[in-house]
């Protein structure tokens, strides 16, 4: 006689194995989830580094990106907000929607907690870095550098996970 189905300790092994492999998966899935929100923060900041720049040179002003906690005044962190005005006039404002990180910004020599581009897109300070650290981590997960011609490119860790500036400088969070 033909059976048909399956015994219960049949069923009950083959749960237990989806489990298994769903219970696996979940972290990989939460790497990728604040990969994406990453990525997400450093497009956008690019954008607005780009925005400002292009709306100094084609304005003739000085445009300048800050943080924001309430995007009209320059108060804040640049994790929550920031802004990109001249004379008292905001362009563009950016949120971002993680709080997964900090975004960290220093500028040479100044020190200034804003980047301010002249009328012609270079920097009023000599340079800059920002860089984006995850909740407790110890290295960045990238960063960007300003030139003092107003070029921004970005910076990924390397093999050991370090993001090395030019002068071997490694940034920590």
């Amino acid at each position: 006689m033909q059976k048909n189905g399956f015994t219960l300790m049949e069923l009950m092994m083959m749960l237990f194995i989806i489990l298994l492999l769903f219970a696996m998966m979940i972290p990989s899935y939460k790497f990728l989830f604040l990969k994406s929100k990453s990525n997400s923060i450093h497009s956008k900041l690019m954008q607005a580094i780009y925005l400002a720049r292009n709306t100094a040179i084609s304005t003739h002003n000085e445009v300048m990106i800050c943080q924001s906690h309430d995007l009209k005044t320059c108060e804040g962190n640049w994790k929550e907000s920031y802004i990109i005005f001249s004379h008292e006039k905001i362009f563009y404002t950016f949120q971002n929607i993680s709080n997964e990180g900090i975004l960290h910004w220093r500028s040479f020599p100044k020190n200034q907690t804003f980047l301010q581009f002249t009328s012609d897109g270079t920097l009023a300070n000599e340079n800059g870095t920002f860089w984006y650290c995850l909740l407790g981590e110890v290295n960045p997960y990238w960063a960007i550098v300003l030139s003092q011609e107003g070029r921004a490119r970005s910076i990924y860790p390397n093999a050991s996970g370090e993001v090395v500036m030019e002068q071997g400088e490694v940034l920590k969070c």
